[in-house]
């Protein structure tokens, strides 16, 4: 979506003088590059996406999610720290406890679907990535 989309896509550098588009990630384009993918953001800021980043996120940098009955806690699914199960009275609090299998369900169709529109409005905008790199696509 940045190459795509972005008018200087091509040469633009980071601080350490790499080109930007040889690590964009999602967070750069909803933040830093959001006016230039506006048709995208209602995919790539759904609050499945994001519950989904949430989850990777903690079982890449943060403790276990919660456990109870093979159901998580969806109402605390984007906290960054979660309470142990024996001896934090916080656990009893969480609410919305959903099968587990029903989230990963609900989030693998979300990104099929992200991954299907936001290929759609790619080939849409070829045009933009033309012009914006002055070439022509045959």
């Amino acid at each position: 979506m940045y190459i795509v989309n972005e008018p200087t896509a091509a040469s633009a550098t980071n601080s350490n003088g790499g080109l930007i588009r040889w690590r964009i990630d999602r967070g750069q384009l909803v933040n830093k590059f959001k006016s230039k993918i506006t048709d995208y953001l209602p995919y790539l800021d759904s609050d499945l996406i994001k519950e989904f980043i949430s989850i990777r996120n903690a079982h890449a940098h943060y403790w276990k999610i919660p456990v109870q009955d093979d159901q998580w806690p969806r109402d605390q699914l984007r906290d960054k720290a979660f309470a142990w199960p024996h001896h934090d009275p916080k656990f009893s609090t969480y609410t919305g406890w959903t099968p587990i299998t029903a989230i990963l369900t609900e989030h693998l169709n979300a990104i099929i679907d992200t991954q299907d529109k936001t290929f759609e409005l790619m080939i849409s905008d070829i045009t933009k990535f033309e012009t914006n790199n002055g070439v022509t696509i045959v």
